[in-house]
């Protein structure tokens, strides 16, 4: 059973000394949790690697919601995720060496395959223009996918060096 941990640090202004209040929240079964990430609205985004899925935590709420990851394999190796300035998450999957986008407000999984083949993407980053950078694990190269030239479903806008 997989648990995700919350901890909040109580500024000392606020009482006479810093506690730490601890809140564990059931995560579903087998899900072995890897990456994870807040948005700008205070959800936390959490790769649920056994399951092929991304989950979205409330903690206001405690609710969970998860979204599958369309793919041929059971196991997503997914390392790390970030979140653009519209609120997209971006991703490396190394099972099927692909970048993928998925987008909160209409729920839609977007994937740009990586030309080289088993890059195995780890690591990932967004710059100033919105480009998204990662790590090849098996390919060593630096990766970038440039957005305005990637075009869903294909390699089109992947440099590697």
């Amino acid at each position: 059973m997989l648990i995700l941990v919350l901890m909040l640090l109580v500024p000392v202004e606020a009482q006479q000394s810093p506690k730490i209040f601890v809140k564990e929240y059931k995560l579903p079964d087998r899900s072995n949790a890897f990456a994870i990430v807040s948005d700008d609205s205070g959800n936390i985004w959490v790769a649920l690697r056994n399951r092929s899925s991304l989950a979205k935590f409330d903690p206001r709420t405690g609710s969970l919601q998860e979204f599958r990851i369309s793919s041929s394999s059971s196991i997503l190796q997914i390392w790390d995720i970030v979140v653009d300035s519209h609120g997209n998450l971006w991703f490396g999957d190394a099972t099927d060496n692909k970048i993928r986008k998925f987008n909160p407000s209409n729920l839609k999984f977007s994937e740009y395959i990586i030309p080289t083949v088993d890059a195995e993407p780890w690591g990932i980053a967004i710059d100033s223009k919105g480009d998204i950078w990662y790590g090849g694990f098996n390919s060593g190269a630096l990766g970038k996918l440039e957005i305005s030239k990637a075009r869903e479903g294909t390699s089109n806008g992947f440099v590697e060096y």
